[in-house]
């Protein structure tokens, strides 16, 4: 029924999408492989378990989504960012969602920045594998209810070294809430301002203040933030 309701939404969910799945453990990969084929537009066209073997599937069979480990071992060419960052050059099309048995911060977010479109532990429910394509597919970026949790703890902790104990945790103000939603619809600086009856200047700076509440440094970062729905909805929540 879940997945009748989310093709009516998008159709786009409806037709066939062509997947590759990289992992070095074939348990686990058998288990991805069960799990996709319980959804008939998904379609496995190849799997890999070695970076190596990732390159060469990736030059044979046109896909839309990559799956793959964040980790390899015994292969000569190196996997973790680097491999992200040369499947990212050579297959710009390709969106990549990381299945990773690392369950650190860092890892999320170095990942994030990569370009990848979705993040997934391993220790998580494996339906997040699913949950993580659709929303791919329909534009989104995706990271398992655990990861998002820690990014939302992270943001909300930010900066509470530098005020008093009892200003307590990272707020956001309603001004500050409804520039990330405009910011989330692709508004300019420009637009925002005219929309909201505020100058450039002001609208800049509430962008320049978001960004530090976010811990973001660049504009690249702040915006991958941005495009996190599950994160964004936490914080608009508030």
């Amino acid at each position: 029924m879940a997945e009748t309701e989310q093709q009516l939404e998008n159709p786009l969910l409806s037709q066939m999408c062509d997947i590759i799945v990289a992992d070095d453990h074939p348990i686990l990969l058998h288990g991805i492989e069960k799990i996709l084929a319980t959804t008939k537009s998904l379609r496995i066209v190849a799997t890999a378990q070695t970076v190596t073997e990732i390159f060469r599937v990736l030059d044979l069979y046109p896909c839309e989504i990559l799956i793959c480990d964040y980790s390899f071992y015994g292969d000569d060419l190196p996997d973790g960012l680097p491999m992200i960052k040369r499947i990212r050059t050579l297959y710009p099309h390709i969106k990549i969602i990381i299945l990773s048995a690392r369950d650190d911060l860092g890892t999320a977010r170095n990942t994030l920045e990569c370009g990848v479109y979705g993040f997934v532990r391993k220790n998580s429910d494996m339906r997040n594998v699913i949950n993580a394509v659709q929303e791919v597919r329909s534009g989104n970026k995706f990271t398992d209810t655990a990861t998002t949790q820690d990014m939302l703890k992270n943001l909300l902790s930010l900066g509470r070294n530098e005020r008093s104990p009892s200003e307590g945790r990272v707020s956001f103000t309603p001004k500050e809430i409804e520039t990330i939603r405009l910011l989330q619809r692709g508004l300019t600086l420009t637009e925002i301002a005219e929309l909201t009856n505020r100058s450039v200047k002001t609208v800049s700076a509430h962008k320049q203040l978001l960004m530090k509440k976010l811990g973001t440094r660049s504009n690249l970062e702040f915006f991958h933030t941005l495009s996190n729905e599950q994160l964004m909805a936490a914080i608009t929540a508030q």
